[in-house]
């Protein structure tokens, strides 16, 4: 039976650092030089074009459309990639790459204001799963993917709208490196992408999500055994050395072992077998950190096992007086924590115990903003690797 093990304030606690993990993909250009037909394609489209500046913007948006194509069919062996830009291509022309939409925002410089996207692919059927930021560099003939911002994160967003109805989203928001977008392409499904309702108004599970359902679970059973699933690799992910004594600890294990010192006092104890992971996110704009460890339990007659979280700022910032945490199995919630305004704490925190079939899901709640849904936790240390 599930039950929660922490309810408890946060402490406050070091902030460790550390590049993403190197993908598969990392050594694909994300600097991607465009043909000779590509820039005759792009002269083309923007010729009957009468207004100057429109003409421009045209030409630019062509050669970043062109240019990320390019980029997919470079870098992503098993996607079927598709272009629709037999006329001139308004800004919310999307490159198709299997079933995910993929919005391009061309820039022939990158600016200090805010990026507009358009409303027609930011709402309803036909929204963009991922925006790419592609800077256009004309007199070299190239196009440089510059970042990328998932649909769920961009709802996420705390933005302005334009007069005609587009967002107004920060430069900044673009933070996704171009080899963790070609994971995802690989990796997930278009849905797993786009916003998820909020845990209030999402109706009633018809039955208990399973390690094979088709929404996104993340195995942390596989990090006893030092493996990541496709899941946790998608969402960026990286896996920690083992808990050690404090004389043999490398970092960052011993930035968490820091961490994990102010638990003492309320009698958290993690055994040396626990396994931890973190991955960096984004709610209401805001950059956070998340810490996750797990390890199983066969100290009664049924084995279970422990899921313990953090969610801290990024280096060098804070977290907001009203940000949220909590852990839930569908709709009931097992804990909440929420910072509060006389608090000075760095980071929130809380853990659940279930038996080895039960699934947890996390939410991350930013102050008047949209929370944010992680992929369901489950645990099954003997489930075979991903192909």
């Amino acid at each position: 039976m599930m039950h929660p093990l922490l309810s408890i304030p946060a402490c406050a606690c070091p902030v460790m650092t550390q590049d993403l993990p190197v993908t598969d993909f990392s050594d694909v250009a994300a600097l991607v030089p465009l043909t000779a037909e590509a820039i005759d394609r792009a002269v083309q489209l923007c010729e009957p074009i009468a207004d100057g500046e429109q003409q421009w913007q045209t030409y630019l948006r062509s050669l970043a459309l062109l240019g990320v194509q390019t980029w997919l069919e470079l870098g992503a062996m098993d996607l079927t990639v598709n272009l629709d830009i037999r006329h001139p291509p308004d800004p919310a022309t999307p490159v198709q790459a299997n079933q995910f939409r993929l919005g391009v925002v061309p820039l022939s410089t990158l600016p200090d204001e805010a990026i507009a996207l358009p409303q027609a692919a930011t709402q309803g059927d036909q929204v963009s799963h991922l925006w790419l930021l592609v800077e256009v560099l004309e007199e070299l003939g190239q196009v440089q993917i510059r970042g990328g911002l998932r649909a769920d994160q961009l709802a996420a967003l705390t933005t302005d709208t334009s007069p005609t109805g587009d967002l107004l989203v920060p430069l900044s928001a673009f933070a996704l490196p171009p080899e963790r977008i070609l994971l995802y392409l690989h990796h997930l499904e278009p849905a797993m992408l786009l916003p998820q309702a909020s845990p209030a108004a999402a109706p009633p599970p018809t039955a208990a999500p399973t390690l094979s359902s088709l929404a996104p679970v993340l195995n942390v059973g596989r990090w006893l055994n030092n493996q990541l699933d496709a899941v946790a690799e998608a969402f960026a992910w990286t896996l920690m050395e083992p808990l050690a004594p404090a004389l043999a600890m490398r970092s960052p294990t011993q930035e968490l072992e820091a961490i994990l010192a102010e638990l003492k006092p309320v009698g958290v104890k993690v055994p040396p077998r626990a396994r931890a992971a973190y991955t960096d996110v984004q709610a209401a704009g805001l950059p956070l950190r998340l810490y996750g460890l797990t390890w199983s339990l066969f100290d009664g007659g049924t084995p279970e096992w422990s899921l313990l979280v953090f969610l801290g700022p990024n280096l060098g910032e804070s977290l907001p007086v009203g940000m949220g945490l909590q852990i839930r199995q569908g709709d009931e919630v097992l804990t909440v924590q929420t910072l509060a305004a006389n608090s000075d704490a760095n980071y929130l925190y809380a853990q659940v115990l279930g038996n080895w079939d039960e699934q947890f899901t996390l939410d991350v709640m930013p102050p008047g903003g949209t929370p944010l849904t992680l992929p369901t936790f489950a645990f099954d240390p003997n489930a075979e690797p991903t192909p």
